[in-house]
């Protein structure tokens, strides 16, 4: 549950969106960049995916590489020297 790791980088520059289950650490997270299901219930993944349009789902790719691009590994780790006064 949450965070894939390096999938979260590479799914949505081939163009397949990320959705993940409603997991508390991850709801909001993301905004609206990042589609959730109910954790378990398979149903409402494929609800999900068959709500979504082709035009909705290259819209949300197209949001993801843009958020993927403002938080990389380098910008997260700025922000964490920057928040504890560290620089």
């Amino acid at each position: 549950r949450g965070m894939k790791g390096f999938r979260d980088w590479i799914g949505p520059k081939l163009g397949a969106p990320l959705i993940y289950d409603n997991y508390p650490q991850v709801m909001g997270a993301y905004g609206l960049v990042v589609p959730y299901y109910d954790y378990n219930d398979f149903s409402s993944i494929t609800q999900l995916l068959n709500s979504i349009s082709d035009e909705e789902r290259r819209n949300i790719s197209i949001n993801q590489c843009f958020w993927i691009q403002n938080n990389t590994i380098e910008d997260q780790l700025y922000r964490v020297i920057k928040k504890h006064g560290i620089l």
